[in-house]
């Protein structure tokens, strides 16, 4: 008779025995500050992403990652880029702020905005034409 072999699968790793990848950690430190920027409890954050107060913690610990949809669930909550949570990337731009009003605009809003957007161009347009394509220096 041979060697019975266990049945018996290896338990799953304690949470002290997951390793800390130090983009994982970069990552989730990067989570934080930008939460408590936005004056965001792990709560709120949590709630609005649709995702565990623990689990958030442990993003936030770098004990945890995360998936390319609650990525784009904590860039929208958080009003910010996924640049700027995936490599510290200061926000310098307006652009994150203005898209995610865009992505929540209705189609008319969206149309209207696009029409004052043609509107601003041609009055630039006009202006720069007007002044020789130089902007007036007022400093």
């Amino acid at each position: 008779m041979g060697k019975r072999r266990s049945t018996k699968m290896n338990p799953a790793p304690k949470m002290q025995d997951k390793k800390k990848d130090p983009f994982r950690m970069a990552f989730g430190e990067h989570v934080k500050s930008t939460r408590e920027k936005a004056g965001l409890t792990q709560e709120k954050l949590a709630e609005a992403v649709g995702i565990s107060v623990p689990f958030l913690s442990n993003v936030e610990r770098g004990v945890d990652g995360v998936s390319v949809e609650t990525l784009m669930k904590l860039c929208d909550a958080l009003h910010t880029s996924s640049d700027s949570l995936l490599y510290g990337t200061p926000e310098t731009s307006q652009l994150p702020r203005i898209t995610h009003k865009l992505n929540h605009a209705s189609e008319e809003e969206l149309l209207l905005l696009e029409r004052g957007i043609d509107l601003m161009t041609l009055a630039l347009r006009y202006q720069q034409k007007r002044t020789g394509g130089t902007e007036n220096d007022t400093t």
